[in-house]
């Protein structure tokens, strides 16, 4: 945890409501000794292990979304609603035009 001021420190994935309440977490205590290839969609496929196949929305920031983990999760009865960031060498290059047309603006008008 490379901005903790401490030099120990427990980072916590959560699965939680609008409540609040948690509904499945998974500690991270640094790296392993055997790291999976996909950091990110490890967590996410982990926490949502007790969801699988009950037809739930994931909502996620850009670190665990993906289109790898999208397919994963729609293979499983799950949607997946994320930020992305555009760079990311899995987007497909559909998707990657949509970004630069993400602030355009059309009007028409008659008169």
């Amino acid at each position: 945890m490379a901005n903790n001021p401490d030099k120990f420190g427990i980072k916590f994935g959560s699965v939680d409501v609008k409540s609040k309440y948690f509904l499945n977490a998974y500690p991270y205590f640094g790296k392993d000794e055997t790291p999976p290839k996909n950091l990110g969609q490890h967590v996410v496929m982990h926490l949502m292990k007790p969801f699988l196949n009950k037809g739930r929305n994931v909502t996620t920031d850009n670190f665990f979304s993906s289109v790898s983990v999208a397919q994963n999760l729609l293979s499983k009865r799950i949607t997946l609603v994320g930020t992305i960031n555009n760079r990311r060498c899995d987007i497909p290059f559909y998707f990657k035009n949509l970004f630069i047309l993400q602030f355009a603006v059309e009007l028409c008008t008659t008169f």
